[in-house]
């Protein structure tokens, strides 16, 4: 494509050194006849980076989404002092009448995930923010539980 259309703002953003830079995050995968797929696994901006290390979360969400009473889960980063950002997760329960209590999901997630990975926060809600497109908003929802967060930024973990 040869750019955004009246957006030299994102013209400049999204081509440098003459490749366009998506911001998508992903792998290929060649086939047996050597012919790449190439799979999209998130965004950049959405990366979570903890003591250094580079965490996608979306493999934190779906460990999550996969316990029997969860209905949606997000994983967001926090600030945090010792590890720069630490992980929290966002979870809206499958019903009202019997839901996940955070020790339960924690645990669920230390089952499947290395230490490095799981939530050491859940924060619960009733409602998902989703953009115009659909997807759902990782980074509003970060910013939406930055000062509910903010009191973990000192605790050891």
């Amino acid at each position: 494509m040869p750019g955004y259309f009246k957006r030299d703002d994102a013209n400049d953003a999204a081509f440098q050194w003459g490749w366009f830079r998506s911001g998508d995050e992903g792998f290929y995968i060649r086939d047996k006849a050597g012919e790449p797929f190439f799979f999209i696994s998130g965004r950049l901006k959405e990366l979570i980076i903890r003591g250094g290390v580079t965490i996608a979360p979306l493999e934190i969400d779906e460990v999550l989404r996969s316990h029997p009473l969860v209905r949606f889960a997000m994983a967001v980063p926090f600030q945090h002092r010792y590890y720069g950002e630490e992980i929290a997760a966002y979870v809206v329960p499958r019903n009202d009448i019997s839901p996940p209590t955070e020790a339960e999901l924690l645990a669920h997630c230390r089952q499947r995930l290395p230490f490095s990975k799981c939530p050491k926060i859940i924060r619960f809600g009733e409602a998902v923010p989703y953009t115009s497109t659909g997807k759902p908003k990782r980074l509003g929802l970060k910013l939406s539980l930055a000062s509910t967060l903010a009191a973990y930024r000192d605790l050891p973990v």
